[in-house]
């Protein structure tokens, strides 16, 4: 029996599996000002809790990307292209290695079942956001320089770079916005010249998921992908990530008694592909459930210290594949319910900025800033509250609640 989201005998380590995973339910909002759907609870009647246990059978989600990727006339802060599928950069090398991370992990949980409370450094996922920001200035910088230098326009730089800063200038210039496609065929450029010339630029071209037709006049015809790829060194660390996490699962199916082992293991696979967010789930659902072990038993310590790092492996996880919009609302619910209303809020904000349509008719987006104006008046930030409770009466005119609520903050 593998853990929820998970095909049986397919662990997401293998080499032949690039597809995303992640959960498929939503969770409930406190309250819906925007007159949106409620997400659900999972259907399990816990609350923060929408996974399975042990003895239960395992669901299986799709694992693809939850996107629409039509785009909406919002002020949305991130670029994203209708015609390409984005991947995500590795979080995780050698100079930047998992082991800082694991590290965090367990101080902010807190030894002997302190819950964390001693603790002042950064979060795991606060560590993670700060990586993937620098990451991405630095190859922001490279890929633009790297255009220039192939004769792209200074201008079309220009338009591009603001529209992935959010700027978008063409809305206001009456031009259309120019996608990786279009620009790189414009000039004559070949998407995978681009990407030898430094991999991390697949960030910004969609990975060359799709390619131009350029690209494939270039590539010629007849050549294809072999039957059977070649042993290189990183598929049999691959392949041997896939044995161990495939075991993992079945100890961790298995029952209490074999979690130990599947930890060990997890962490083994976690070092060996830390760019994978599956072995983060699954120690996720480990700890989440000996939480419910010790809640059971009266040990509430020892039940916060494992909620925590449930919580945080869940959070790594999800931002290693941040694009499941669903998954950030769970969290967030899960992170309220635990009484972390940072966590919850780094939930929703990275909701926000994933979701493609956050203001459309049936869009999230203004019960995710409902939520957070909440969130910022319970910890003291009622400058931060108001900034989004102005959007919320700019996105839904009248609402009684929100101007209430407002007039309340407004100095």
């Amino acid at each position: 029996m593998a853990p929820r989201g998970r095909r049986r005998g397919s662990p997401r380590a293998s080499a032949e599996d690039d597809d995303e995973s992640g959960d498929s339910e939503t969770d409930e909002t406190e309250s819906d000002v925007s007159g949106s759907e409620d997400e659900g609870d999972g259907g399990d009647g816990r609350e923060g809790n929408a996974r399975p246990s042990h003895k239960k059978k395992a669901t299986t989600t799709g694992g693809k990307d939850v996107r629409d990727t039509e785009s909406d006339n919002s002020d949305n802060s991130m670029f994203s292209e209708t015609d390409e599928t984005e991947e995500d950069e590795d979080v995780f090398d050698e100079t930047n290695t998992v082991d800082d991370v694991l590290r965090s992990v367990d101080a902010a949980a807190g030894p002997g079942g302190s819950g964390g409370s001693s603790h002042t450094g950064p979060a795991p996922y606060e560590i993670l956001a700060r990586r993937k920001r620098e990451a991405n200035e630095k190859n922001k910088a490279a890929f633009l320089a790297e255009l220039k230098s192939r004769g792209v326009r200074d201008k079309d730089v220009r338009q591009w770079h603001g529209q992935m800063d959010g700027r978008n200038p063409g809305k206001s210039q009456n031009t259309k916005l120019t996608s990786a496609s279009q620009l790189l065929l414009r000039h004559q450029i070949v998407k995978a010249d681009l990407l030898r010339s430094n991999p991390a630029f697949a960030v910004f071209l969609g990975a060359a998921n799709k390619s131009s037709e350029l690209d494939k006049k270039k590539a010629g015809v007849g050549r294809g992908r072999s039957k059977k790829p070649r042993k290189t060194a990183r598929r049999v660390v691959l392949d041997e990530a896939a044995l161990k996490l495939g075991e993992a699962n079945t100890l961790y199916a298995n029952g209490s008694a074999f979690w130990p082992r599947a930890v060990e293991l997890l962490l083994e696979v976690i070092r060996l592909t830390p760019n994978d967010p599956d072995p983060y789930h699954t120690m996720s659902m480990i700890h989440d459930e000996t939480r419910e072990e010790f809640s059971a038993n009266g040990d509430t310590e020892e039940a916060e210290r494992y909620a925590k790092k449930a919580l945080d492996y869940s959070m790594i996880g999800a931002l290693l594949k941040p694009r499941d919009t669903d998954t950030w609302y769970h969290l967030a619910q899960k992170a309220r319910s635990g009484k972390n209303p940072r966590a919850a809020l780094f939930c929703l904000a990275e909701a926000l900025k994933n979701d493609s349509k956050p203001y459309s008719k049936h869009g999230k987006g203004v019960n995710n800033r409902w939520q957070q104006a909440q969130l910022y008046l319970d910890i003291r930030e009622p400058r931060k509250a108001l900034e989004h409770l102005l959007v919320v009466l700019d996105k839904s005119p009248g609402n009684a609640q929100a101007a209430t609520r407002l007039a309340q903050v407004r100095p």
